[in-house]
């Protein structure tokens, strides 16, 4: 999955890198944004190369369902996620 992230970023890189137009006419197939050229004007999300990501985001994320009564009760949040096949991920591909 990590390799596959990295390959995203540096599709949407400047909205010009390799992979770019491929991308977006995936998207096109499987989003509701069907034109092409609407995609290309949309900042896309991007994402840490390393996978790196912000613990509490996630903890945000999990208080917005709550408030939406989409979840029923918290859950601890720093125990969703085991960093293990991450790091090996990062061994292997390197760190960038």
């Amino acid at each position: 999955m990590l390799k596959g992230q990295r390959d995203y970023i540096a599709a949407v890189k400047a909205g010009s890198g390799p992979g770019y137009e491929e991308l977006l006419q995936t998207l096109s197939r499987h989003s509701m944004i069907k034109d092409v050229e609407r995609l290309r004007k949309m900042a896309l999300p991007s994402a840490d190369p390393n996978g790196a990501f912000d613990p509490a985001v996630v903890a945000s994320m999990q208080d917005f369902l709550l408030e939406q009564k989409v979840q029923a009760k918290p859950i601890d949040t720093t125990k969703i996620f085991d960093p293990s096949y991450l790091e090996y991920a990062v061994e292997v591909l390197g760190r960038q």
